[in-house]
């Protein structure tokens, strides 16, 4: 059986050395809405006087959408290969700064931001780092800001067993909320419970809603 450890680190060197665009390109059809779903929705809540921190931020996909919207958009990522790219796609949009680091380990102040997201199921790509991650984004909070997390369902393990075959990724191993391919990738589905246990470890209560049938979008506001 794999340690914490050396999960963490499979799922460090996959993220540094695959191409993250073909994930959401042609993406089966139950993806595709999770994946407008989360642009609309962001697209309508985040707002000009916001300043934003995006986990997880990956080559940038959402800094142009996030960025184009707020006075300031910061993206975080551990890959230093996408962040490489993002820097270069999001060379023309001045609100958008970018950060090279870990989610448990995000290097501003207490009470930095507006906004603290993790979407795209990033969150579910973390293993024994999600409570520790939703701390340091609740840390970075200004009072009233907003933790947004997108995480796959309990509903999703259909859509991501198709999306991670039509990518050339081979399943593992797979329990009750989760699928490890043999590059590496590793992720985590939710339920609702699952969800508020975490955001009360972090002394937060958060809401609840179902972005498509795959997929959940929790938010909290810290006090």
């Amino acid at each position: 059986m794999d340690t914490i450890d050396g999960l963490q680190r499979m799922v460090r060197e996959f993220f540094y050395t695959n191409n993250f665009e073909h994930m959401v390109l042609s993406p089966p059809e139950s993806i595709r809405e999770f994946i407008e779903s989360e642009i609309a929705y962001l697209s309508e809540n985040v707002k000009a006087t916001q300043v934003i921190l995006e986990v997880g931020c990956g080559y940038g996909r959402l800094l142009e959408i996030i960025g184009g919207n707020a006075n300031l958009a910061v993206g975080l990522d551990f890959s230093w290969s996408l962040l490489k790219r993002a820097k270069s796609d999001l060379a023309n949009i001045q609100s958008v700064l970018l950060a090279l680091a870990l989610a448990q380990q995000i290097p501003f102040k207490d009470g930095s931001f507006n906004c603290a997201l993790c979407v795209n199921a990033t969150f579910g790509n973390m293993p024994g780092l999600e409570l520790a991650v939703l701390a340091e984004m609740k840390r970075t909070l200004k009072p009233g800001g907003k933790i947004i997390l997108s995480v796959f369902s309990e509903n999703a393990r259909e859509a991501q067993i198709e999306n991670y075959q039509r990518l050339g990724l081979k399943i593992e191993k797979e329990d009750s909320i989760s699928i490890q391919t043999r590059e590496g990738l590793f992720s985590r589905r939710f339920s609702k419970n699952d969800l508020r246990k975490l955001f009360e470890r972090i002394g937060l209560a958060c809401e609840i809603t179902r972005l498509c049938p795959i997929s959940y979008l929790a938010t909290a506001i810290r006090n």
